[in-house]
């Protein structure tokens, strides 16, 4: 009797552990919005790169605002489209002071490093921009870009070199970005970017041009995903130094939309 009793008893554990970790597995396959997963990729920070070109087919992302230590606005729009593979191409248009226009910029993005197999995500970049930093008439830019997530928590970080056809012109960026899954739906974190010049073949003709020496934006990031759509805001800091003039600073402001297919 007493055998039966232990029987069943263990019997219906069993069971009852196998009812319980069958929902659990149909909890975690439980299907994601699919602008959530590509904002736990970093895709929407409005400066720094994301790493993972497989988080979706394709993004469009549209962000406007003001710098006021530029006294300009910011205006830009790009998609990256997942081609084959590790392999992507971008592309894309941006608002330039030189000409108070929007121009195209182009370029590839290819994912070397998975965290599944490697710990980190890592990708390198290579885009023509219609203006640097110092390129007035435009560059070319390339970036390695690493990114790793820690449950609701993902880091990103940026090496960027710029420089215009030529060769004349030449300057580096650093981006850094962490970013916290507060709901499936909402990211909230932090987004910087420092750009600075790294020389040029004349001197004399770049301080004459008053170019800039170095620039910082840094603030708070969120984006806010409904299925395939994504909202996103950015705000904080920025500095911005010009040669031979003393540094300018104020605040920054942006606003988008974006889409993921």
């Amino acid at each position: 009797m007493i055998r039966r009793i232990v029987f069943a008893a263990l019997l219906a554990w069993g069971v009852g552990s196998g009812v319980v970790a069958h929902a659990q597995d149909l909890e975690e396959e439980k299907p994601r919005m699919p602008a959530a997963r590509s904002a736990d990729a970093g895709q929407f920070l409005p400066f720094t790169l994301a790493s993972r070109v497989d988080s979706q087919r394709a993004f469009v992302t549209t962000l406007g605002g003001y710098d006021s230590a530029r006294q300009s606005a910011l205006l830009q729009g790009s998609t990256e489209i997942n081609v084959w593979g590790p392999i992507a191409i971008r592309a894309g248009v941006v608002y330039t002071e030189t000409t108070n226009t929007l121009q195209p910029t182009f370029g590839a993005h290819v994912q070397l490093l998975k965290q599944e197999h490697h710990g980190v995500d890592g990708s390198v970049l290579v885009v023509y921009k219609p203006e640097g930093f110092t390129e007035g008439e435009g560059e070319i830019e390339a970036a390695f870009t690493v990114g790793r997530r820690f449950g609701r928590t993902g880091i990103f970080g940026n090496l960027v070199y710029g420089q215009d056809p030529e060769g004349n012109e030449r300057d580096g960026e650093v981006r850094a970005a962490a970013l916290y899954s507060l709901r499936e739906n909402l990211q909230a974190g932090f987004d910087t970017r420092l750009r600075f010049d790294l020389g040029s073949s004349n001197t004399a003709q770049r301080i004459a041009k008053l170019e800039a020496d170095y620039d910082l934006v840094a603030g708070p990031t969120a984006s806010y995903c409904l299925g395939p759509f994504a909202v996103i805001a950015q705000g904080g800091a920025s500095l911005f130094k010009l040669s031979n003039q003393s540094l300018r600073t104020g605040g920054i402001g942006l606003a988008g939309i974006a889409a993921v297919y």
